[in-house]
């Protein structure tokens, strides 16, 4: 599922060449569903909120490791075309905690000023076992 967010990250030395990096994370889920019948479907939408920190390691390739706990916010609805009555007993809304530990690689651009880092993250979401790990990647830029 693609889910874009927006990322702040700050940058703390605490030893030449190691970093610790906190950082929050702001995303919306939804934009991109999986693919159902169109005459009877479950449509699912979101947002999250994420707070982190991690420890790396600068260098020409930046190693991250980072762990981090959220809250989810989404809406579970039943759509469908030609039915009489839009809501259903399906429709729910819900909030459920998370927490996860992500490790990334981070490929430094332009003399840092953007960098591109794919991740792996282990991921657990309270009473959802549906999610369990993400793939992805983070493309920041310095300010």
């Amino acid at each position: 599922m693609f889910v874009p967010s927006l990322v702040g990250l700050a940058y703390f030395r605490v030893a030449p060449r190691v970093y610790l990096r906190p950082g929050l994370r702001f995303g919306m889920m939804g934009i991109d569903q999986p693919q159902a019948a169109s005459d009877a479907r479950i449509v699912e939408y979101g947002f999250i909120g994420r707070a982190e920190v991690g420890v790396l390691y600068d260098a020409w390739l930046v190693p991250a490791l980072t762990v981090g706990a959220g809250v989810e916010a989404r809406t579970i609805t039943f759509d469908g075309s030609g039915i009489a009555q839009p809501s259903s007993l399906v429709d729910l809304g819900e909030v459920l905690g998370q927490f996860y530990g992500q490790l990334g690689v981070g490929l430094p651009l332009f003399h840092g000023f953007m960098v591109i880092e794919p991740y792996a993250r282990l991921l657990h979401v309270y009473a959802d076992d549906r999610a369990n790990s993400e793939l992805g990647f983070d493309v920041t830029f310095a300010l």
